[in-house]
């Protein structure tokens, strides 16, 4: 009986040491895959910016921020002439297009002076319009939600109703 309960304790121990040990690795391996994908989105963002830019006549594309993992929180923002993407203390950049604009709320173009927040399960829209008789490329925050808001709010009152 003696010899079980010791050869448990050591296997426990041995399990342990174990553990210790490939833990780290496991969740560097983890936060190094998050990095990848982040670097990913940057990419793709950047070649979607890219592509629109060099359109020849209008287009628009809209790039939805995901969320990644369930615990972690990504922002994009577009300031400075350049993307970033922000997480977990983490930031990646990439240049904009020097001609690139965004739209106020008046619905003026304007050179972006500030800084546009897009936040996770939000969308950046990428467009190509005309502006005085030349084709300009804006990008501004596009609103995404509603569907989700209106879904929500009509199988509410259509499970009232009966």
């Amino acid at each position: 009986m003696l010899e079980l309960i010791l050869t448990r304790f050591w296997a426990m121990i041995a399990a342990l040491t174990l553990l210790v040990t490939c833990a780290p690795a496991l969740v560097g391996g983890l936060h190094s895959d998050h990095e990848d994908a982040v670097g990913l989105l940057l990419s793709e963002l950047d070649s979607q910016i890219q592509a629109v830019d060099h359109w020849n006549y209008l287009i628009k594309s809209v790039f939805i921020v995901p969320q990644l993992d369930p615990g972690s929180e990504l922002q994009l923002q577009i300031r400075n002439g350049s993307v970033w993407m922000l997480t977990s203390g983490k930031q990646m950049a990439v240049s904009l297009p020097p001609n690139v604009k965004t739209i106020d709320k008046s619905g003026n173009i304007e050179w972006i002076t500030g800084s546009i927040i897009i936040n996770q399960s939000e969308a950046l829209a990428i467009e190509r319009i005309e502006a005085d008789g030349h084709l300009v490329t804006v990008i501004y925050a596009e609103k995404v939600l509603t569907r989700e808001s209106t879904f929500s709010t009509n199988r509410s009152h259509s499970s009232s109703v009966l």
